[in-house]
């Protein structure tokens, strides 16, 4: 799933005319759901040491939802995959971020389903075929056979 710095709709952030840097987004409060450290290095590799979520982040939380509705009623920027965040608008940083995120899903039969997982799956709560073979391939480290959608033997 695609990543971005995002932000609300008409921020002085956007309306500068020049390239935006990383040093242009840290002058906002920048929110972010607890980070991998593969994602903390790689942040580090492409924007430098200012760029480490440890030190740069100044909201932090496991709700993705909350942090959307922060950037989205103030000038924070969120950094969180597009999908999260309809109506907020990607931050054309620079260097270009061409960061992905990689999720592991768990679901509990005989449950409801957590309203953010519509943004994943196609509206209902449930996840789409093509996403829960991916889950089962992350999880298990068994590839799929895509064209029969079998489990295949052969482990790597």
């Amino acid at each position: 799933m695609k990543a971005s710095f995002l932000c609300r709709q008409g921020p002085p952030l956007l309306q500068t005319g020049k390239r935006i840097g990383i040093a242009d987004i840290l002058k906002y409060p920048l929110a972010s759901t607890p980070l991998s450290d593969e994602v903390a290095r790689v942040l580090t590799e492409r924007y430098g040491p200012e760029a480490n979520p440890d030190d740069c982040v100044t909201l932090r939380s496991d709700e993705t939802q909350n942090l959307v509705a922060v950037a989205r009623n103030t000038d924070a920027v969120v950094l969180t995959i597009n999908a999260a965040a309809p109506g907020l608008e990607r931050v054309n940083v620079h260097p270009v971020n061409n960061a992905t995120a990689r999720f592991g899903l768990v679901t509990l039969a005989r449950r409801a389903q957590i309203p953010s997982m519509a943004f994943v799956g196609g509206g209902d709560g449930h996840l789409p075929p093509r996403l829960m073979l991916n889950v089962f391939e992350a999880a298990t480290g068994c590839p799929i056979d895509r064209k029969s959608q079998s489990r295949s033997t052969h482990r790597s």
